[in-house]
């Protein structure tokens, strides 16, 4: 038996290496993932800004549309969904038929 066996017949520091490898191989594929975790966090980053913009250019689309319809300025068409905006245009549809003399505008 040599010194590096132990009791059971085991190189010990063949063993070691082994173990010392892997351990070097876990390193590496840790900092990938990690890594890859960090491009996934960018990414849901982008993806949420994305997803505010697209909203914001729904809401302005339907207040163009909503101002195209009833013929007011976009400055006057408010609301927080395109139901809301419809409801208030239409009451100040309604508003400035009933009182020319209210009319802040040509249509």
């Amino acid at each position: 038996m040599t010194p590096a066996d132990g009791d059971d017949g085991i190189d010990s520091k063949a063993a070691a290496r082994q173990w010392e490898g892997r351990a070097k191989a876990n390193r590496d594929e840790l900092a990938v993932l990690q890594a890859d975790v960090a491009d996934v966090a960018g990414l849901r980053a982008r993806l949420a800004t994305a997803e505010a913009d697209a909203a914001a250019a729904r809401l302005d689309l339907a207040r163009h549309r909503v101002a195209a319809q009833f013929q007011h300025p976009i400055e006057l068409v408010v609301g927080e969904t395109e139901e809301e905006m419809r409801a208030n245009a239409a009451k100040l549809a309604t508003w400035v038929v009933a009182r020319p003399d209210r009319r802040p505008f040509r249509c």
